[in-house]
């Protein structure tokens, strides 16, 4: 019997977001057509950071990210740094990293963010991370162009992270472009692409992936419809040429309480 798309994306593992404005809650309309959502508008030069974290269990462990927070954030504050959307991982689709929550931080200047690492506290307090994350992965490029980014809390998000295949690294750029069509017509979109981040981490996992991409769909069932569609099949070639590792998580926007 023929694999099913999803059954052929699985296996592709074994081959392998200021300070220009802070989020925004925007004010929700009590109407079907509205609902809350967050808007960030950065800068050309700012830095942008997604981590993607899992929290080690234990008290031992709550208490280590309490104390890294309460000790990295007055710090990094008065630099510039600025905590935006937190996007909650809701099913790990692909992948062996369960990761819990997918957040985005910035930097103001490059500069800023080298003032912390140079900071005679900063060695202890990085310490800390392996004892309060299972594993934490920072992913973070500084922006060429401006950038403005919306997350809603009626739609539906994935996160896909690529390790590009070295002998064919455009193929990847390709299967994103041939979807293109297709999650336009689903009245999906791709929200952001972050290419060739810098790469940070707490775990031996290997190297840096090329690309990191968002997904906005309208509902959480559509991933299924557009695994199943002709767009993604006649795409999905590049896609299995073009990475040597692949993960997809579903995730929504975690929505501050007013």
């Amino acid at each position: 019997m023929p694999l099913s798309p999803l059954s052929r994306l699985v296996s592709l593992t074994v081959l392998s977001v200021c300070l220009g404005a802070a989020p925004v809650l925007a004010d929700p309309e009590r109407s079907e057509e509205a609902a809350p959502s967050v808007t960030l508008s950065f800068d050309a030069g700012q830095v942008v950071t997604l981590s993607a974290s899992l929290n080690a269990p234990g008290e031992d462990a709550a208490a280590a990210r309490r104390s890294y927070f309460q000790q990295v954030f007055p710090i990094a504050g008065d630099l510039g740094l600025r905590r935006g959307p937190t996007l909650a991982t809701t099913q790990t689709v692909i992948g062996d990293f369960e990761a819990q929550a997918y957040s985005f931080f910035s930097w103001p200047t490059a500069a800023a963010e080298a003032i912390l690492t140079a900071h005679p506290d900063w060695p202890a307090i990085k310490a800390l991370r392996p004892t309060a994350w299972d594993e934490l992965r920072l992913y973070t490029v500084i922006l060429e162009d401006g950038l403005d980014l919306t997350f809603r809390a009626d739609r539906s998000y994935t996160v896909a992270v690529a390790w590009l295949n070295p002998h064919a690294p455009e193929d990847y750029d390709r299967y994103l472009d041939g979807i293109e069509p297709t999650l336009n017509t689903m009245g999906a979109r791709f929200v952001y692409k972050m290419r060739d981040p810098r790469y940070e981490q707490n775990a031996p996992t290997g190297s840096a992936p090329g690309q990191v991409t968002i997904v906005e769909w309208q509902s959480s069932e559509d991933l299924e419809a557009f695994l199943d569609s002709e767009g993604f099949e006649a795409n999905y070639a590049h896609l299995q040429s073009g990475t040597t590792r692949f993960e997809l998580h579903r995730a929504e926007l975690v929505v501050a309480e007013q």
